[in-house]
């Protein structure tokens, strides 16, 4: 194996070995993230100002000036609740399929180790009653 590289720690080196080493110092605010990821993306222009639209207004006030990597699924779900008092079910899975977009190409660059919206707890309500409605 190759010698532990000068500065990093036990488990750092160990996250390295296997693949996982996120470097502290390519941190990127959400923002500035979501902004990148806009411009890369190879939507038409309708879906390009809805998606913006919807990162600018439900996203980057809650996400925004966070490091990515601060980003937990307990902040995810309770950035969710807080979406589910305003917003109806539907669109808060579309707001989240937005988030989980921008942190999967997050977790593609490698600058965080895995997207926090994949968490099992993270979780909007509502989705069963309306994807399977009762036979009357």
């Amino acid at each position: 194996t190759e010698p532990p590289m000068p500065g990093l720690s036990r488990t750092q080196w160990s996250d390295k070995a296997r693949g996982r080493f996120i470097d502290p110092r390519a941190s990127r605010t959400t923002s500035d993230h979501v902004h990148r990821w806009l411009e890369a993306q190879t939507f038409d222009d309708s879906t390009r100002e809805a998606v913006e639209s919807r990162l600018r207004v439900h996203v980057l006030p809650t996400f925004g000036k966070l490091e990515l990597r601060a980003i937990r699924p307990s902040v995810v779900q309770t950035w969710l609740r807080g979406r589910q008092k305003e917003c109806a079910p539907r669109y808060v899975r579309v707001l989240l399929a937005n988030l989980s977009a921008v942190l999967g190409a997050a977790v593609e660059d490698g600058l965080i180790a895995s997207n926090p919206c994949r968490s099992r707890s993270v979780r909007p309500r509502g989705r069963a009653e309306e994807d399977h409605p009762l036979d009357a």
